[in-house]
């Protein structure tokens, strides 16, 4: 569709993100400029990639009526050493209808019961693009995305807690489990590596071994 999400719409943004490292022979090459898009439609929703000072941050929010109404995270490692996986839910007239979640973690929410209206926050809102590792799209000093985007996901809903958490965990996909046996209770589990809190039980009562 056109993406045209508004404060009466509920979507979801999910995208894995990885920041080139600073290039000291080229400075001014977009790297330090403190504001970089990531994935959104410029000016109205979307999560950028934030300097301010030696902070690293990620936003996620919306603007309505040029202002910035969004969420911060701040990154204790260095960004660029690994991609990391950003989604960006929101539903609307909710106490918590807007999150954000960095590597599959809960990492703030903001209410959206009395959001002013961000579908008309541009004067080209009808016609701003979706934008993969476009600039402004929350506003600042914006530039062009420099690093690696993959798995960029839009969703006309708004994904729960689990949801999410399984976009982190499969990325590529790859099914919870392999198969299941009923009538002999087994369980074949098709990427071990994958699953680390399958099923847990000390008791004959919890039904498994």
């Amino acid at each position: 569709g056109s993406y045209a999400f508004s404060n009466d719409t509920n979507f979801t943004l999910s995208v894995w993100a990885k920041k080139n490292p600073i290039d000291p022979d080229q400075p001014d090459a977009g790297d330090l400029t403190n504001t970089m898009g990531v994935f959104g439609r410029a000016g109205l929703y979307g999560i950028d990639y934030y300097f301010t000072g030696s902070n690293q941050q990620v936003r996620a929010g919306v603007r309505g009526n040029n202002s910035q109404y969004q969420i911060t995270h701040n990154f204790t490692d260095d960004m660029t050493g690994s991609f990391n996986h950003l989604c960006m839910t929101y539903a609307t007239k909710s106490l918590s209808g807007m999150k954000f979640y960095v590597n599959g973690t809960l990492v703030g929410t903001k209410s959206t019961v009395s959001l002013v209206d961000f579908s008309g926050s541009e004067a080209n809102a009808t016609n701003a693009p979706l934008q993969l590792g476009g600039n402004g799209t929350l506003g600042g000093s914006p530039d062009y995305f420099n690093g690696w985007l993959d798995e960029a996901r839009v969703y006309n809903r708004t994904l729960n807690g689990d949801e999410v958490k399984a976009l982190n965990d499969f990325p590529d996909s790859i099914p919870y489990v392999g198969n299941v046996f009923y009538e002999h209770g087994n369980v074949v589990i098709s990427a071990a590596e994958k699953y680390e809190t399958i099923a847990s039980g000390n008791l004959a009562s919890d039904g498994f071994d």
